[in-house]
């Protein structure tokens, strides 16, 4: 298995929900949603709402992803910002965990494993 550098690939899918169940994102329209994103974060690789409300966004650069972690509101509504669980992360089938991981470290590889 195959884990990468968190600061490089973790925050390059996030998802933002309601920090207050009271109001939800749900509420907001598409394009409200979309002018809300793009002023506070600039132009983003992908915009999705996911089935329980919470929108699932993909930066284009590290400054996008910094200016989203900081986004405490989006159109009144209270939100909070975290890296998604498992589409932020990369596995992958390796004979030597020591050799892949001295020859990826440039790229961000911090571990490797062989699980059976």
């Amino acid at each position: 298995m195959i884990y990468l550098h968190p600061i490089q690939v973790l925050r390059a899918i996030l998802v933002i929900s309601s920090a207050d169940s009271n109001k939800s994102l749900s509420i907001l329209s598409p394009f409200v949603l979309g002018k809300a994103l793009f002023a506070q974060t600039g132009k983003l690789k992908m915009i999705k709402r996911l089935q329980r409300g919470d929108i699932l966004v993909e930066r284009d650069s590290h400054i996008y992803s910094s200016k989203l972690q900081q986004l405490s509101e989006l159109s009144a509504v209270p939100v909070k910002v975290t890296p998604h669980g498992s589409l932020n992360t990369c596995k992958g089938v390796i004979r030597s965990p020591e050799e892949i991981v001295l020859e990826l470290k440039t790229q961000g590889v911090t571990g490797a494993t062989i699980t059976v």
